[in-house]
């Protein structure tokens, strides 16, 4: 899925893009896919901030389109969101991969971030590819591997209330049966110190930024 956030400099992000299975583009994230190379599958959104040569570029090549009003009352972001999860769902994919939904505007950064959660309750992880960091949400009764390949600093954030029974394994600062309240900075900035940890949590919702 690509969204209209910040444009990818890494080429192993835009590799994410390119190698998709299926790639879902909300407006000005069509940019975004053909920066990196790849037609989208679907575009979607108002239009209104996409260039007039993608839009071309997409109808030459006859991408399925849905147009939204400009004044509604959820983000292109939302409404690919939807679309990625439902696809996920009805090919067994366990995760969607997000280029372009941070970065840009804040209010659309946290948004994104948001809405992650809705698609983990329906059963799809979402991860947030950046050139800087990988970010995704676990909920309760989980276990999670955090690969050192990808970053050497992670920070964890409880999202949505209270996170209890948090043990790390692999990290500098361990924890065991953990608890971590909504606004408090206790997860920020752990290190790996092997080449892979584990996060488990017993009840509640954690955000992993995993910095590059």
């Amino acid at each position: 899925m690509t969204l209209g956030g910040a444009l990818p400099q890494r080429s192993d992000i835009r590799s994410v893009v390119a190698e998709a299975a299926y790639c879902i583009a909300a407006d000005r994230g069509a940019d975004l896919a053909r920066l990196c190379g790849r037609l989208p599958d679907h575009l979607i959104g108002d239009m209104d901030s996409v260039s007039a040569e993608t839009l071309e570029w997409c109808a030459a090549a006859q991408v399925p389109r849905d147009d939204y009003e400009t004044e509604k009352d959820y983000t292109d972001g939302e409404k690919a969101f939807a679309l990625g999860v439902e696809y996920a769902l009805r090919h067994g994919y366990p995760r969607v991969f997000v280029v372009g939904g941070c970065g840009g505007r804040l209010d659309h950064t946290l948004a994104n971030l948001y809405l992650s959660k809705g698609a983990l309750d329906k059963g799809v992880e979402v991860v947030f590819c950046n050139d800087d960091s990988f970010i995704y949400m676990i909920k309760g009764y989980s276990c999670q591997k955090v690969e050192l390949i990808h970053g050497k600093t992670v920070s964890l954030l409880a999202f949505a209330g209270e996170a209890r029974g948090i043990t790390l394994e692999g990290f500098y600062y361990p924890l065991r049966e953990a608890s971590l309240t909504f606004a408090e900075t206790l997860g920020i900035s752990n290190e790996l110190v092997s080449e892979e940890g584990t996060v488990t949590l017993r009840q509640g919702y954690l955000m992993v930024i995993q910095n590059r």
